[in-house]
């Protein structure tokens, strides 16, 4: 998400040097870059497995990482969510900047609004999400139970998921492109088109009576 919010970033301050940019100057960005972090996840992973292979695993995260290298990857996460925010927050100021301009067409008025919808779902889920994984690492529940402090993580992992499954309804409500665009797709927008016609229809067997109109002649004096 950050590599992204920095590809934006890159394409809407300064749009002819990113215009000429070859495919590799974004495979390297956007690739390259962003699996760094993934690859060092699985290497500590591996490394921590080869430590003690024998012993048992439910897959949790403390214990894939130990708890420390857990409590260092929450703090990771929440920054790079943090700067994410920042990028898109400067974006949204430039994007008012253009408007104020003139610069901003209705299309992509309509577009950034799509996109600060999805956007907006995504970080600040994830910002509640490593909030509060970094709160309970901290011990901030450890007065708790310990069945209380599994529901509260349960719920923290449901409310994370939310997040990344709730973007796609959220735009066909507040977008009415989209609405349009899935009625037409289901054939709504048809089927209200052909029972109007039905209502509106002449039936052609229905005999009219003719209005007979004899004018009446001025007499002669």
């Amino acid at each position: 998400m950050v590599m992204i919010a920095i590809d934006r970033i890159l394409s809407m301050f300064f749009p002819i040097w990113y215009s000429v940019r070859k495919n590799s100057f974004h495979f390297r960005l956007m690739y390259g870059i962003s699996t760094i972090f993934p690859l060092t996840f699985i290497a500590l992973v591996i490394l921590n497995v080869i430590k003690d292979p024998n012993r048992q695993s439910m897959c949790y995260l403390e214990e894939l990482i130990t708890l420390q290298g857990q409590t260092k990857f929450h703090n990771a996460c929440l920054a790079f969510n943090l700067i994410t925010l920042a990028c898109y927050i400067v974006m949204i100021f430039k994007i008012k900047w253009d408007i104020n301009k003139g610069k901003m067409n209705t299309v992509k008025v309509a577009l950034f609004k799509s996109l600060s919808i999805i956007m907006g779902i995504q970080i600040g889920g994830w910002l509640f999400s490593l909030t509060a994984y970094n709160l309970v690492d901290k011990g901030y529940l450890n007065n708790l139970s310990e069945d209380k402090q599994t529901l509260i993580c349960t719920a923290i992992n449901c409310f994370s998921s939310l997040t990344s499954t709730c973007e796609v309804p959220a735009i066909f409500i507040s977008s009415t492109e989209h609405r349009n665009a899935l009625k037409k797709t289901f054939g709504i927008t048809n089927l209200k088109y052909q029972t109007k016609n039905k209502n509106n229809k002449i039936l052609p067997n229905k005999q009219i009576n003719p209005i007979n109109f004899n004018p009446k002649i001025p007499k002669k004096f």
